[in-house]
């Protein structure tokens, strides 16, 4: 009896002593790749996606997701993930159009999509090199369905990337801009572009224009009803009415001679300067809009050729401005009809080669 109990005491004698086991540790974040991993929640992008009244989408991903995930409103477009993890999006429908969403950089197929611009063309713009020579612009921050986005960029808005009310900066500067309303979206130069029906306002974080002394606005622009008195584009101004003269402003003019075909006019200094352009825009056809300033001037480009310049420099932009705001001026006056795609704000001045692509 002793023989036998002698080698099960020597047995516990060396658990007891042997290497001990790891201790259990609280995960801070995982990513799932099936709900049986999320309880009464969804596995959507790899994180876990509860139930919220605070987001248009009626989710919102736990505590555990990832750092870029948690906290955050699931956007309404987002697809649920496969059960074998793969993640894949749902397609994504506007209209009678569906968008490619294979991030090829094409539009959709070709057409604008927008019920009031006929059956006009949107063009295609592929998201590769180009033939202006954007391709001067090596250093890369990030990436978008339209292709690369260089280090000077300030802040980028895809349109392709929201969250209602939320439209997401895609430099990962994280400049998110704010819809006034719910605004869909359309078929575009690259992926989706943003509708605007005269009463859509998107307001873009004044942190991303005050102050600086050179600066560039790039965007795609289709406007569907050209005929409008004045059509405002960018608004960098007061919040009160438009007799608070902004410090910045762009928009499209048709009834004052001689912009009755729609050319983009752009003053600064309160109005006290600026340029007309001298490309009309009612042809039911895309552009690609920009407009820089440094201490050469304020210039406008159509299309990556020089449209208007003027040699005054206003100086600092004025800090004390309360926002920055697409589509129209607060008070409700001047607001656009049309789609605008891949809105970019950058640092300098830029040239057409640093620009994103021409349709």
């Amino acid at each position: 009896m002793t023989r036998r109990v002698a080698p099960v005491l020597g047995l516990l004698a060396l658990a007891l002593v042997g290497p001990s086991a790891p201790a259990c540790s609280v995960p801070t974040s995982f990513v799932c790749i099936d709900e049986s991993q999320c309880g009464a929640g969804l596995c959507i992008a790899g994180g876990c996606a509860f139930p919220s009244d605070d987001c248009f989408s009626g989710l919102k991903y736990g505590a555990l997701s990832s750092e870029q995930l948690a906290g955050m409103c699931v956007p309404v477009d987002t697809g649920v993930a496969d059960q074998d993890g793969s993640d894949e999006e749902s397609t994504r429908e506007t209209g009678a159009s569906t968008s490619d969403g294979t991030g090829s950089g094409e539009s959709g197929d070709g057409e604008s999509g927008d019920g009031e611009s006929g059956d006009s063309e949107s063009g295609e713009t592929e998201s590769g090199d180009s033939e202006s020579g954007s391709t001067d612009v090596t250093d890369t921050e990030t990436e978008t369905t339209g292709g690369m986005i260089p280090d000077t960029a300030i802040a980028h808005y895809s349109f392709d990337d929201i969250a209602v009310p939320t439209i997401f900066d895609d430099t990962g500067n994280d400049y998110h801009a704010a819809m006034g309303n719910a605004q869909s979206t359309a078929p575009a130069i690259v992926g989706e572009g943003l509708s605007f029906d005269k009463l859509d306002r998107v307001i873009v974080p004044l942190a991303v224009l005050a102050g600086r002394t050179a600066f560039t606005i790039e965007f795609y622009l289709f406007v569907s009803e050209v005929t409008l008195p004045r059509q405002f584009l960018v608004y960098y101004g007061d919040e009160s009415d438009t007799t608070a003269k902004p410090n910045l402003t762009a928009y499209i003019e048709y009834s004052v001679a001689p912009q009755e075909s729609g050319r983009v006019v752009w003053t600064t200094a309160n109005e006290a300067t600026g340029l007309v352009g001298g490309s009309g825009l009612a042809d039911n056809q895309w552009h690609h809009v920009a407009m820089t300033f440094d201490g050469q001037g304020v210039r406008l480009y159509v299309d990556h050729l020089l449209d208007a310049v003027d040699p005054l420099v206003i100086g600092f932009l004025d800090p004390n401005l309360q926002f920055i705001q697409i589509g129209g001026v607060p008070s409700g006056f001047g607001g656009f009809n049309g789609i605008i795609d891949e809105l970019r704000f950058s640092e300098g001045a830029l040239s057409p080669a640093q620009m994103q692509p021409a349709p």
